[in-house]
């Protein structure tokens, strides 16, 4: 393969992803392609679940990952987190039901980027999503985000960390409290995966949950994050 060939295929690899990006701002919601390409280790994300009423599918690994849902337009409607029912059960995670996740017992909390009862399988591709503000997430998310506060304060090109306390999934806001990311914190004595933040062997110290691996997912390019 010539140089110009390779530079043009490299070229529009970039290209296709800002197209996407331009799509999703325009919509509100963050296109799959979008998240992707700011995530690489999401490129990997298998389809976890047939459609689910007021979630769509569910995207990610069969081992503890920050799990994404998906509408039939390619478009981030939510994220899921699960927890070892080891943990003590918080009232901002699902109804106390149990799951399995990679064979292990769990509990679940669900964010959502629409109101549920928008999710279904004719849904426009233009609806407004709550990512746009705090005020807006905390009304479709109601009790799972209302007892959170900030965590770590605003870094460039990082966002501020908000959550409760307690292990919950935490969410990245803008200095103009736009939603813009995800992060989940998993124990470190639950073990590793290679999509963590981290290397095997280093986990970082969190000052509610101790000593843990994280995974973290951005809706929107970290050098917008100003």
């Amino acid at each position: 393969m010539s140089f110009l060939t390779t530079l043009v295929a490299s070229l529009w690899a970039t290209i296709i992803p800002l197209h996407s990006l331009a799509a999703s701002r325009g919509s509100m919601l963050p296109s799959y392609a979008t998240v992707q390409h700011l995530n690489p280790d999401v490129a990997d994300y298998k389809k976890l679940s047939n459609w689910t009423p007021g979630m769509g599918y569910h995207e990610g690994h069969l081992a503890p990952s920050l799990v994404l849902m998906i509408n039939n337009h390619d478009q981030v409607v939510g994220m899921e987190q699960s927890f070892p029912s080891t943990l003590p059960y918080q009232s901002w995670m699902d109804p106390k039901t149990t799951e399995y996740n990679a064979g292990r017992a769990s509990y679940s909390q669900h964010l959502m980027f629409v109101p549920p009862d928008q999710i279904t399988p004719t849904m426009s591709a233009s609806l407004p999503s709550d990512l746009k503000s705090f005020d807006q997430f905390k009304a479709v998310n109601t009790k799972k985000v209302i007892p959170y506060f900030q965590i770590k304060k605003f870094r460039p090109g990082v966002g501020s960390v908000w959550g409760p306390d307690g292990p919950a999934l935490r969410i990245i806001l803008s200095r103009h409290e736009r939603v813009v990311g995800g992060i989940m914190a998993v124990p470190a004595k639950y073990g590793w995966n290679p999509w963590y933040d981290q290397k095997a062997g280093y986990p970082v110290q969190d000052p509610i949950l101790g000593s843990v691996y994280t995974q973290t997912i951005y809706f929107v390019p970290r050098t917008t994050l100003h």
